[in-house]
């Protein structure tokens, strides 16, 4: 993560959902303009808590589109 965030990449939040025992970050990835596939388009943060710190931190990364999938309908 920390050569990520030197060459530039950021992440946006777009979906927070948080329980007792389970809290999801979904964010976006933005590249640098230099560096457009850096990171895949986007992460999930799932963040699975025992007494209200993160006990487990799971990360799932949303995959990259294939070539000549722009602007298919899934």
């Amino acid at each position: 993560m920390d050569s990520d965030l030197s060459a530039g990449v950021r992440q946006r939040p777009v979906h927070v959902i948080a329980g007792r025992s389970l809290v999801v970050w979904e964010m976006d990835l933005i590249n640098p303009p230099d560096a457009p596939d850096h990171c895949p388009p986007g992460v999930a943060w799932i963040m699975t808590l025992d007494q209200g710190r993160v006990k487990r931190l799971t990360l799932c990364h949303t995959p990259r589109p294939r070539s000549g999938d722009e602007g298919v309908a899934a």
